[in-house]
């Protein structure tokens, strides 16, 4: 199915995801149309995460159908992250990584060219604004940053797809 004017950019459509006896998605159905902000709200172990990785096409519901953009999240989790970013509350990183490695391993779930783009806005983004660039920006550890510039790779990578 391909995108029209029409397509709800996401659709969920009696989505239920167990894991063991425990239900994280029961039944779940809802459209977003096109042009709408959407915040996807609940209190913790409500679902959210587990419907977030199905739509990106990460983790695959027990029953149901999702779409995004027209496409099947089953079938098209590439070609969805590629179009769709999604950051979380408290991006994960690890800490251990520097910003390179971090854009190295993000790379994985895009496509082609992501991460010369990352490299590209990391540096203007999130290493200008502690004024390092080059060799010194590449090297720098998660570990060894603010929050705030965790948050900014982390955007970074959502505003490449």
């Amino acid at each position: 199915m391909s995108a029209t004017v029409n397509t709800p950019v996401i659709r969920l459509e009696n989505v239920t995801k167990r894991f063991g006896r425990e239900v994280a998605l029961d039944g779940v159905s809802f459209e977003v149309p096109r042009g709408v902000v959407f915040a996807l709200l609940g209190e913790n172990g409500a679902g959210k995460t587990t419907a977030i990785r199905a739509l990106l096409g990460l983790g695959h519901p027990d029953a149901g159908k999702l779409e995004v953009l027209g496409l099947d999240s089953r079938r098209d989790g590439l070609k969805i992250r590629e179009r769709a970013g999604c950051m979380f509350e408290k991006p994960t990183l690890y800490e251990w990584m520097t910003v390179d490695e971090i854009g190295w391993y993000t790379a994985g779930f895009y496509g082609d060219g992501f991460l010369e783009r990352y490299r590209i806005m990391a540096a203007q983004r999130a290493c200008g604004k502690l004024g390092v660039w080059g060799q010194t920006a590449s090297c720098l550890r998660a570990a060894s940053v603010s929050g705030r510039l965790v948050s900014r790779l982390s955007m970074t990578s959502i505003m490449l797809t």
